[in-house]
């Protein structure tokens, strides 16, 4: 290939491998994916997948109750969390 140095195979490679290990850190988005439901607030209780604030663009989503207060729960939030007995 002409103009394509071993330096910028490398470099396609790494850029390559760092955007497929950033895709696979967490395949788990909503909450029943990742089996998350938190008591009141927990900042560790959060996953990157849609929002029911209509959020889609896979910011982070809590599992936690105080989600209702802020907003930003995952979209199955209610349907996975409420009348379960959560996590602390």
């Amino acid at each position: 290939m002409a103009g394509c140095t071993s330096g910028s195979v490398k470099l396609l490679c790494v850029v390559f491998l760092t955007v497929l290990c950033a895709l696979s850190v967490s395949s788990q988005r909503t909450c029943k994916e990742a089996d998350m439901c938190c008591k009141a607030q927990n900042n560790t209780c959060y996953l990157f997948g849609p929002r029911m604030d209509g959020n889609y663009n896979e910011s982070r989503c809590y599992c936690d109750a105080n989600c209702l207060i802020m907003g930003d729960c995952c979209i199955d939030f209610h349907s996975h969390c409420e009348g379960k007995k959560f996590k602390i």
